[in-house]
């Protein structure tokens, strides 16, 4: 039986123009301003890239 989220994960990477190859990051947020938004940026290493998480299934166990 499963139980929890089912998908995949994935980067974003730019497939032509002048920033081919290019990854999508998002900067993180100092703790003195949490809440604050995210801004996004572009950057040439794959581990410097966002890890994006797709949740197409998620499953529940009800217990009576």
């Amino acid at each position: 039986m499963k139980e929890g989220p089912e998908g995949f994960s994935f980067r974003v990477q730019a497939a032509e123009g002048e920033f081919k190859n290019w990854y999508l990051a998002a900067e993180e947020i100092p703790k003195d301003r949490e809440g604050a938004k995210r801004r996004l940026k572009l950057v040439r290493s794959k581990k410097q890239a966002t890890e994006f998480e797709y949740v197409q299934t998620c499953y529940y166990v009800h217990h009576p």
